[in-house]
């Protein structure tokens, strides 16, 4: 009986171990986006100018920061801007 009972729990616990390994297994990590980069860059370069001397966020300081990495991504890639320019170096010549 003692043998059916450790077989038996043996089982129990290598179904549960099958479970967590399943679990375990993470799915490939996403390539970032251009626009991602382009972000992450700006932000760090704009989050100083947010921040107090000892680092910590100013007050509204986070927002700020993400609102103004935002605006300096958006106004370095525009379509219209690359096509425009396109457009005239081919006319010169």
């Amino acid at each position: 009986m003692i043998t059916e009972d450790v077989s038996e729990a043996a089982s129990i616990i290598d179904s549960g171990l099958n479970q967590i390994e399943k679990a375990q297994k993470k799915k490939p990590k996403r390539k970032p986006s251009a626009y991602a980069v382009k972000y992450g860059k700006a932000f760090k370069a704009v989050a100083n100018d947010y921040k107090l001397k000892n680092g910590s966020w100013k007050k509204d300081g986070f927002k700020r920061a993400q609102k103004a990495a935002h605006k300096k991504v958006k106004s370095s890639t525009k379509k219209g801007q690359v096509r425009k320019t396109a457009r005239r170096a081919y006319e010169k010549k």
